[in-house]
């Protein structure tokens, strides 16, 4: 029953009753009249259309550099609610979690319903790995003073790293102080002054470190010199 009417089945939300009709040998049974005209209430509710039941048809991707557009799954909507649009991060490039809102009206609202106006959904641009295999600065533990600036090279570098330059420190007996070259004889120490995108990618077998090496006196070697005095 719906609404004091008897109805066949029931199909859309609201309050029903149910009235149930026995059938019984009255010779064998005796049926109670608690049970005789009495009808049990139930309730068939409305669908609640939140994030739960939405989805787009991608949330997550890995960063490309270029722009991604997540696209709504109209799939995921009973036939009683219509997709209307959609607003928030709809358009975008950099890694991170994002978020869009879904517009949505109901065409069924006697058995659906809405749990906001706008409904959130988030999507996802993981980070890209770097190979930084071999990425690095090389060059010699020791050389010997020659009147020449002695400079470590850079190797294998990946594509998407910034390389600025060569960094040259020299140790003055109590502290690193950074320096233009090396030249003169001391202990140094080379780094690699570098960006790595790292909102946007995710470096694996990166193993760059500083280097340290020596810049050795030149030894003059006064055994082989001949004295050629006249008086």
């Amino acid at each position: 029953f719906h609404n004091g009417k008897e109805i066949e089945k029931p199909s859309n939300a609201g309050f029903y009753e149910v009235e149930v009709e026995f059938v019984y040998n009255t010779e064998e049974y005796q049926l109670l009249d608690v049970f005789i005209g009495q009808r049990v209430c139930y309730e068939i509710r409305k669908v609640v259309i939140d994030s739960d039941y939405l989805c787009l048809v991608q949330d997550t991707f890995v960063y490309s550099g270029a722009d991604i557009q997540p696209q709504f799954d109209h799939s995921c909507l009973p036939n009683g609610v219509q997709f209307m649009g959609m607003s928030g991060i709809i358009n975008m490039a950099e890694a991170g979690t994002h978020e869009v809102f879904i517009h949505l009206s109901l065409i069924d609202e006697q058995n659906y319903t809405l749990s906001s106006e706008l409904i959130r959904l988030e999507w996802y641009i993981l980070k890209a790995d770097l190979d930084c295999t071999g990425f690095d600065i090389v060059g010699e533990e020791e050389y010997e003073y020659n009147g020449e600036k002695h400079e470590y090279q850079i190797v294998n570098v990946p594509t998407n790293v910034t390389v600025n330059k060569v960094k040259y420190y020299k140790w003055d007996g109590s502290e690193w102080l950074e320096v233009s070259e090396a030249l003169e004889a001391g202990t140094y120490k080379a780094e690699l002054d570098y960006f790595i995108d790292t909102i946007n990618y995710n470096p694996v077998n990166f193993t760059l470190t500083s280097k340290e090496f020596e810049v050795t006196p030149y030894i003059i070697n006064l055994a082989s010199l001949e004295w050629n005095y006249t008086s």
